[in-house]
């Protein structure tokens, strides 16, 4: 079976690595673009079976690279990490995990993205 292919966005180096570190555990394939650009170009020619954005991410910004990724990976979801367990959820995301339930929510919340039925 092929790995999943994840793609991370988040503002902050230092968390994208630990997110990728656990998640790259969990068995899967994680590009985590480090410049707007380099996002956009894998975006727009790679095909991922999910997008993990983070809170770090400005809303309006997520909103529009969430639009993007559709666009062109139409049946993978999107995982959305909040800050905070009552912090306002992405509405364009098809999942969301508070970042600070750890790294275990984080890997189911990817596993239920990636599963052909995520509900």
């Amino acid at each position: 079976m092929n790995r999943p292919r994840i793609l991370l966005l988040t503002r902050s180096p230092e968390v994208s690595s630990l997110r990728k570190a656990v998640l790259e555990s969990a068995g899967c394939d994680v590009l985590m673009p480090t410049a707007e650009c380099e996002m956009l170009d894998l975006i727009n020619s790679e095909h991922f079976d999910c997008l993990i954005i983070c809170n770090m991410v400005v809303p309006d910004a997520a909103v529009q690279l969430v639009e993007l990724f559709k666009g062109t990976n139409p049946l993978s979801h999107v995982v959305y990490i909040k800050e905070l367990p009552y912090s306002q959820p992405l509405k364009a995301a098809d999942i969301c995990v508070c970042g600070l339930d750890g790294p275990n929510a984080l890997i189911v919340a990817a596993t239920k993205a990636v599963s052909p039925d995520p509900e």
